[in-house]
């Protein structure tokens, strides 16, 4: 869907919700009010639903972008000749296993097209295929909308933390200035690089097919095999777990900075989020990262804020999230939609407030490589794909966590 067909929608959209809104407000009568109610449910989930399409078409933007860079990067001294003979050769491999052309490829072109380790570590996916499969993670991975992401060559990258300052102290006009003053640390936080992999099937009748479109097979598989790992890693993923560190998991901290920790605040009572402590929980971020800051939960959390809005009257404390902008907003900002953030309930971490793309690094090892299996799944032959990514928060104070209290 073409972006300006997205936002029409989004305005129509928002036009009718500001409009029930308004009537809200002035209507008291209880059958008319249920009346309305009904209304609202289906007028709010069309509201969300053309948000999250033109978040997505945002993401898209991005994803485009991304690719360009991994071409970018991975392709600084390649030709569009090296390129194609690299592509037939590997379409080759993939549809009837000759790795002869391949091997002998890469083994002139090493310095061009990438290490690789032969049939038993995998081929290098053609870089414009590889670049085709980064971009479609990021068309369904909103984290990495919304983070900072970089491309290494290594297998771990090492990231300065300069987040103190020294200490100072006041002095009369004769008074010495001999004494020394504590100086400021620098902390490190080191990101390494994680294997994630996919494995497909398809049989091989399917691959000799000449009409089959193998690249976008490819691209398509394993980018949504990998976006939907990812998403629940940088959300969830546990330290130490051979997978990126979720911004979630951190230990809850409280207003003064702390590396380890990241400040958990109470948005809610009882399992349910309360208009006064989102206002609290954007409060509690500092105005330094407040300018990029948005908001990230589910998209059940945020029809239920919808709801919250029409059935307590509390437009005072969440009036300017309503009908502002070209995307869903809270409270003045975007809302991100990610539906592996926790569901509204006693406890849950629902709503994470902040500008990500300070606070959280994604790190992605350049190329993406393949083994091809005619043996295991006889008549199918699988392709095993795999990926290397990292991903952690560098500034824990850029970021807030809201709690719904049991």
């Amino acid at each position: 869907m073409e972006l300006e067909t997205v936002q029409k929608d989004f305005k129509e959209a928002m036009t009718h919700l500001k409009s029930m809104v308004e009537d809200k407000t002035k209507d008291i009568a209880l059958a008319s009010d249920v009346v309305k109610k009904d209304e609202f449910e289906k007028v709010s989930k069309s509201f969300v639903d053309a948000g999250e399409k033109l978040q997505k078409q945002e993401q898209e933007i991005a994803a485009l972008k991304a690719a360009m860079q991994h071409l970018k990067q991975g392709e600084v001294n390649n030709t569009d000749s090296i390129e194609k003979e690299h592509k037939d050769a590997f379409l080759s491999f993939v549809k009837k296993g000759d790795s002869k052309a391949l091997e002998t490829l890469l083994e002139e072109k090493s310095t061009i097209m990438g290490a690789f380790s032969g049939e038993a570590g995998g081929y290098t996916i053609p870089t414009i295929m590889s670049a085709q499969i980064i971009k479609r993670v990021f068309e369904t991975s909103p984290i990495r909308s919304i983070a900072s992401v970089d491309t290494i060559s290594s297998d771990a990258v090492e990231y300065l933390l300069d987040d103190e300052e020294p200490a100072a102290s006041w002095a009369g006009e004769t008074a010495s200035r001999n004494t020394a003053t504590d100086s400021a640390d620098f902390g490190r936080r080191k990101i390494a690089v994680h294997d994630q992999y996919a494995t497909a099937k398809i049989t091989q009748r399917l691959l000799d097919d000449s009409a089959f479109n193998l690249e976008s097979w490819v691209a398509e598989k394993t980018s949504s095999k990998f976006a939907r790992a990812e998403n629940t890693a940088f959300v969830t993923g546990a330290q130490g777990s051979d997978r990126p560190r979720g911004f979630t998991t951190y230990t809850a901290g409280s207003a003064t900075y702390n590396r380890s920790q990241i400040e958990q605040i109470d948005c809610g009572a009882s399992g349910a989020l309360t208009g006064t402590g989102l206002i609290e929980l954007q409060g509690g971020l500092k105005s330094e990262y407040d300018a990029g800051a948005v908001w990230v939960m589910k998209r059940s959390t945020y029809t239920d804020l919808l709801q919250l809005m029409y059935t307590d009257n509390k437009f005072d404390a969440l009036n300017r999230s309503s009908v502002q902008g070209e995307r869903l907003r809270l409270l003045d900002k975007p809302v991100i939609l990610a539906d592996d953030m926790p569901i509204v309930a006693n406890d849950a971490l629902c709503v994470a407030y902040g500008d990500f793309k300070i606070a959280y690094k994604i790190v992605d090892r350049l190329g993406i490589s393949l083994i091809r299996d005619p043996y295991t799944a006889t008549p199918y032959v699988l392709f095993k794909f795999n990926k290397r990514v990292g991903g952690d928060v560098l500034n824990t104070e850029a970021i807030k966590i809201g709690k719904t209290p049991s």
